[in-house]
């Protein structure tokens, strides 16, 4: 029987982005809504806080992934749980940063 070979890194990396899709769509969307409920929104800020938010969190995502020591599995439905974190935290500092630096210089 042949030796199973391993698996290249960028293959894992889309494994985590597909399983977390869900997650990062949900918590894009709520930046969307928390940056226009406070009319901060602008196209480039949030494009480039949501592609940021794309691979850092995927990076952490993966990086809880490898270190995964429970029993249970890492979808809870369509929920990827190592990237329920990375996702949370990670639009919440974007939106930080722009409330805070990028409209205080505008002002």
């Amino acid at each position: 029987m042949p030796e199973p070979l391993p698996t290249p890194l960028i293959e894992i990396f889309l494994i985590s982005a597909f399983m977390g899709s869900v997650t990062y769509l949900v918590s894009i969307a709520t930046l969307a809504y928390a940056l226009k409920r406070k009319h901060f929104f602008k196209w480039t800020y949030f494009l480039i806080t949501a592609v940021i938010t794309l691979f850092l969190g995927n990076l952490c995502a993966l990086w809880v992934w490898l270190r995964w020591s429970f029993s249970f599995d890492i979808l809870y439905g369509s929920l990827f749980l190592p990237g329920i974190v990375p996702y949370t935290l990670l639009p919440a500092l974007g939106y930080w940063l722009i409330a805070v630096y990028a409209f205080k210089s505008e002002k």
